[in-house]
């Protein structure tokens, strides 16, 4: 992958905080990470400031424990960051909007149009930083539908998933997996980007 976005709705509870904050890698290991997501959080705070949301800035973390990277730098305190470094995969966590005694919630949550224009900014934001167009795909030029989509049975998962996995979080064949993803947490929310924002989208895999 060429970079990791998780995307939060912040859960605030001091008076009147609001707002977005974007945490990601420090520069103790990979510097180019650390200065790419720096380049990346100016251009979506940006473009969601013009939304009322304030941005908040870049903020990375140095773990106290101990731990570090395979150079012997000190790695970021936060572990999914940390992951996504060591597998060479520029990470973010994007926390927007103060969903308690904030005014994002009115600001930016309260209608469908305003949520709705909260995901075109986003989604804006990070095709616009790396070049993407509508439709795009990294390895055919842009996505397909004229391949039949497949679709796997609940409670198919081989031996060794269910011995790794209670629940197994997909099942799909890897030549249907792009270099480019959208990795939202609720299927129906991947389901809504993909009717919506996507042209020509394929249903690959529904075990979440």
């Amino acid at each position: 992958a060429d970079i990791y976005i998780s995307i939060h709705l912040a859960h605030g509870t001091g008076g009147g905080w609001s707002g977005t904050t974007i945490e990601g890698p420090n520069n103790a290991y990979k510097e180019e990470f650390h200065q790419e997501m720096l380049d990346l959080t100016s251009h979506i705070q940006k473009n969601l400031e013009e939304l009322g949301i304030t941005p908040r800035g870049y903020m990375s973390s140095h773990a106290t424990d101990g731990s570090t990277y395979k150079d012997g730098s000190i790695a970021d305190a936060n572990k999914v960051i940390r992951k996504g470094v060591e597998l060479d995969i520029p990470t973010i966590i994007l926390e927007q909007c103060t969903l308690i005694n904030s005014p994002d919630a009115e600001n930016c949550l309260s209608t469908e149009a305003k949520i709705k224009a909260l995901g075109i900014a986003d989604a804006k934001s990070i095709a616009d930083y790396y070049g993407l167009e509508k439709g795009y795909n990294p390895n055919k030029g842009k996505l397909e539908s004229n391949t039949p989509s497949q679709e796997v049975e609940k409670g198919s998962a081989s031996d060794k998933d269910t011995q790794t996995s209670t629940t197994p979080s997909q099942k799909i064949e890897k030549e249907n997996i792009s270099d480019l993803v959208l990795l939202p947490g609720d299927p129906l929310r991947a389901k809504y980007i993909a009717e919506n924002f996507l042209e020509n989208a394929k249903l690959v895999n529904t075990v979440r």
